[in-house]
């Protein structure tokens, strides 16, 4: 699990879609036992930016910066997995 925001980011930006856990609704739960959400992030293709979200759950901002992308990820605890490089590199 890796939580280098900036290779998230490039990979995004690469078309790959890629699983990660956010932590859930932070109100109904202690921060040292979070509930945790599975969500895709991937490059949002009907306008410039990104998409974080499952089952209708968006967990991106309206502001499509690498910034805001740094701070929502930091701010939703979310981890991902670092996919495996292909055979053929």
């Amino acid at each position: 699990m890796s939580r280098d925001y900036k290779l998230l980011w490039d990979l995004i930006h690469n078309d790959y879609r890629i699983p990660a856990w956010v932590d859930y609704d932070r109100s109904r739960v202690t921060r040292d036992k979070p509930l945790r959400d599975i969500v895709e992030v991937k490059r949002a293709y009907m306008r410039e930016g990104y998409m974080i979200g499952t089952r209708g759950i968006g967990y991106e901002p309206c502001e499509q910066t690498f910034e805001a992308f740094k701070d929502t990820c930091k701010f939703h605890n979310l981890e991902f997995i670092v996919p495996a490089q292909s055979a053929n590199n």
